[in-house]
């Protein structure tokens, strides 16, 4: 197209007016006001005099807007005329604008199947369920720019699909034992912190369910404890009772005497549900028990070797300690 030059001609005008004599009368002419003191009585003159000024206030400014007025006429029919001149010039703009976006979005639509092919073929290392968030995660809208280097996007690619993979291995290395949840949690939204902070989360809830049934086991096995040093204890009774009652009835035989015995511990013992009973043979007593052991709690006594094991077999059935003495 042939250069066109707008070639416009302005010859610069002037407007005379009496400025210097209205501005010397009224600077005159205003001195007198502020001479003037209004009060309470006079309150309505002050009002008859600021509108006298504000009324010739108004009348200077509406010969400014009349002159104005005046002075643009030249100018808005130059306005005019301008704007017709860039309205024939639009048309053939927006023809060639729209030639011009359409080539542009099919440069870029070209440019994004590129990337996204490049990608397709650099992500095959990635799980597949991933590889469409990996691609929103990655890609940046500058690599459709006429300017972008191929050697550029490509970069931003491999770099990308190397971070998400070192992601990948931060989580499977690390410890405890929620990596599987760990990257579940990643693969949500491809967040490394959020993945590692919600495996610290269930690693501490773990942990804290762990020492609550450690504690509670250990109440039991204290409970435990106690209930068996109670038992001994009467297990312990029950055992000098029978020391006593084998002092008043020498005629009792063995047998039956271990037996009353189990019969009285048996009923506090918390862990055992009955005592091994065998009827033996009546054997006659072979030794004395001095009342003062009793009163102690020792069963100094001899034994038949019968009799000798059914006894050793009771004490270790309810876990009775014992010492045999030769």
């Amino acid at each position: 197209m042939k250069e066109l030059q707008v070639v416009a001609q302005q010859t610069p005008g002037t407007i005379d007016w009496n400025f210097e004599e209205l501005k010397e009368r009224l600077s005159e002419e205003m001195k007198r006001y502020e001479k003037i003191v209004y009060t309470d009585e006079n309150i309505k003159e002050a009002k008859s005099d600021i509108a006298g000024l504000r009324k010739l206030q108004k009348e200077v400014n509406d010969r400014k807007i009349e002159i104005k007025k005046t002075w643009l006429l030249p100018y808005d029919a130059f306005e005019a005329q301008v704007n017709e001149l860039k309205a024939i010039i639009e048309k053939p703009i927006a023809m060639i604008d729209e030639k011009v976006k359409d080539y542009e979005a099919r440069r870029k639509k070209a440019t994004l199947e590129r990337i996204r092919t490049y990608f397709n073929e650099a992500a095959a290392k990635l799980p597949e369920t991933i590889r469409e968030k990996a691609f929103g995660k990655i890609y940046q809208d500058k690599w459709l720019n006429a300017t972008a280097k191929v050697s550029e996007w490509k970069s931003g690619i491999d770099s990308g699909i190397e971070s998400i993979l070192q992601d990948y291995q931060t989580i499977n290395t690390m410890p405890g034992d929620f990596v599987k949840e760990g990257v579940e949690k990643y693969e949500e939204s491809l967040m490394l912190n959020e993945a590692i902070q919600y495996m610290n989360v269930l690693q501490r809830q773990k942990q804290i369910a762990e020492e609550r049934v450690a504690q509670e086991q250990r109440e039991k096995e204290e409970r435990e404890r106690i209930a068996r040093e109670q038992a001994a204890m009467r297990a312990g009774e029950a055992a000098l009772q029978g020391m006593k009652d084998g002092i008043e009835n020498p005629d009792k035989n063995l047998s039956d005497q271990v037996r009353d015995f189990a019969n009285a511990s048996n009923g506090s013992n918390t862990h055992k549900n009955t005592a091994h009973e065998e009827n033996t043979a009546n054997e006659p007593e072979k030794a004395a028990i001095s009342q003062n052991e009793v009163e102690k709690g020792f069963l100094l006594r001899l034994f038949s070797e019968k009799d000798m094991q059914k006894l050793v077999e009771f004490c270790e059935f309810s876990e009775i300690r014992y010492e045999v003495v030769k």
